[in-house]
């Protein structure tokens, strides 16, 4: 489910960009900024990142009530797991007027799509009901953290907090034998 969100944000962002830039070149990548050494890898040059730097589980859970099975029997879903994505999107370009360039690039896509489904992105994993897309605001002593926790250093990024809403599966699903009808003034007799 993380790795189908990441890479729907990427392919959509990506498409955008180089529309709007108009590149024949890949523009956006995921993936760590820096290696195990602290060094940028080459794939990275001259792209925007993103960078998964945390996941939370959605707290609200909804009750769902149990509905007839099509054959017989009662069916009980639990309801599918929802998670926000914390992700990265930094701009690296050699050229820093071109990273804030392309980092408004991204701003102005996910203020114009905050939310893709299978209506406006029909590629859309099928575990994945929706996802919302919300730019937040973060404080220079927490994007200070974030960088040092990275290994790197400040490149212009804004945070995303991606909200992946799940389709339910089949597999959670539990069939019960409905209970038949007892009548009262003749316990052994079923109805």
């Amino acid at each position: 489910m993380l790795y189908p969100a990441i890479h729907t944000i990427e392919n959509r962002l990506n498409h955008y960009l180089k529309n709007h830039y108009n590149s024949e070149e890949q523009l956006v990548v995921s993936g760590s900024i820096v290696d195990e050494s602290g060094a940028i890898p080459e794939k990275n040059q001259n792209k925007i990142i993103l960078s998964l730097v945390n996941i939370e589980q959605e707290t609200l859970h909804r009750y769902e009530a149990p509905k007839r099975h099509k054959n017989s029997g009662i069916v009980h879903e639990n309801p599918p797991f929802n998670f926000n994505l914390l992700v990265l999107v930094a701009a690296l370009h050699s050229d820093y007027k071109e990273s804030l360039k392309w980092l408004s690039g991204a701003i102005a896509h996910f203020q114009s799509k905050p939310v893709l489904d299978h209506q406006n992105y029909p590629d859309l994993d099928s575990r994945i009901q929706k996802l919302t897309i919300e730019i937040l605001n973060t404080t220079l002593q927490e994007m200070q953290n974030l960088w040092l926790a990275q290994g790197a250093k400040y490149i212009p990024s804004i945070i995303i907090k991606v909200r992946i809403i799940s389709n339910p599966d089949d597999d959670t699903a539990l069939v019960l034998p409905e209970i038949s009808k007892v009548d009262l003034k003749n316990p052994r007799a079923i109805k």
